[in-house]
């Protein structure tokens, strides 16, 4: 293995972890422009997935995009938060990261293009709520070494309430204000 292809291989794995674009260019020494196309080419070789790319954290002007591509950026989710679908309450996973317009969902399996009410059990002031959301699975893939069902959605249906929950939760998570 040449040493160029021993960085690419690294460069592969700072992706995966969750390494921000910023830090990837300030660690290789190569512009957002550079990184970019590396990105793409690594998706166009099949050395790195759709899904992969997809839910990086867009942190430079100039990130990688893809087709489906959110226009917010994630918010990874220290603490454990249920969700299952409302037609199936046995079926669990954990929320992985979030948005106010998608989510990441360890534990659930869909097909992409398949349309479900998601229900989140969050902790808000001591008391359990639920936030309910209907949204549209982008992607699916079997994830890490343990082969993990992951589930990228998007958000296509939320009740005027459950999204100011929603928010109330990211608000939590990050400290970001919503307007």
């Amino acid at each position: 293995m040449s040493i160029q292809e021993t960085r690419i291989d690294e460069i592969i794995d700072d992706v995966r972890s969750g390494i921000t674009d910023s830090d990837l260019i300030e660690k290789y020494h190569i512009s957002a422009k550079s990184l970019k196309y590396l990105l793409n080419q690594l998706l166009n070789q099949g050395r790195m997935s759709g899904a992969a790319l997809y839910w990086r954290p867009l942190m430079c002007d100039d990130s990688v995009e893809t087709e489906s591509r959110r226009l917010l950026p994630r918010y990874l989710v220290a603490s454990l938060i249920p969700a299952h679908y409302e037609e199936n309450p046995e079926a669990k996973g954990w929320v992985f990261d979030i948005n106010e317009r998608g989510v990441r969902i360890c534990g659930l399996t869909a097909k992409p293009g398949e349309v479900k009410r998601l229900v989140f059990l969050v902790r808000q002031m001591k008391e359990m709520r639920n936030i309910v959301a209907e949204a549209e699975c982008r992607w699916f893939a079997m994830e890490g070494p343990e082969a993990r069902p992951f589930a990228g959605f998007k958000i296509i249906s939320i009740t005027p309430e459950n999204l100011l929950a929603l928010r109330e939760l990211i608000r939590q998570i990050t400290g970001c204000q919503f307007r």
